[in-house]
């Protein structure tokens, strides 16, 4: 930008809020800093809680797929209910697929079929 464009450009609000300032206090710079200390703990907290949920949702994760599908097959049956929790468990069809986006056209069909069939 050249001389006399930065002449003619309007002042920010940045440009008018600096234009404006006061020396900050202490005080006031000690709550900023207070204020920033929160905010990185509680990003800190948030992950640690985001961490904890990824693990809990694994945890559910195999109970569902795995564990429990694999009890009620040695067990022969294919619901159960469990009143402590009113709910009534059922051994129900999961499955699970990937499909590359780079397979040919008719082989994602197939895919796609299949899964239908299932």
């Amino acid at each position: 930008m050249t001389e006399p464009d930065q002449a003619r450009r309007e002042p920010s609000l940045e440009d008018e809020m600096l234009a404006h300032a006061q020396p900050a206090s202490t005080d006031l710079l000690e709550r900023i800093r207070e204020l920033v200390r929160q905010r990185v703990a509680l990003g800190r907290d948030i992950e640690e809680i985001e961490n904890h949920l990824g693990e809990l949702n694994r945890r559910r994760h195999d109970i569902d797929t795995r564990q429990r599908p694999d009890l009620f097959m040695e067990a022969g049956v294919d619901h159960l209910g469990v009143a402590d929790v009113n709910v009534d468990a059922k051994l129900s069809d999961y499955y699970k697929a990937s499909i590359p986006m780079d397979w040919p056209a008719d082989r994602k069909q197939a895919a796609f079929d299949k899964l239908h069939r299932l």
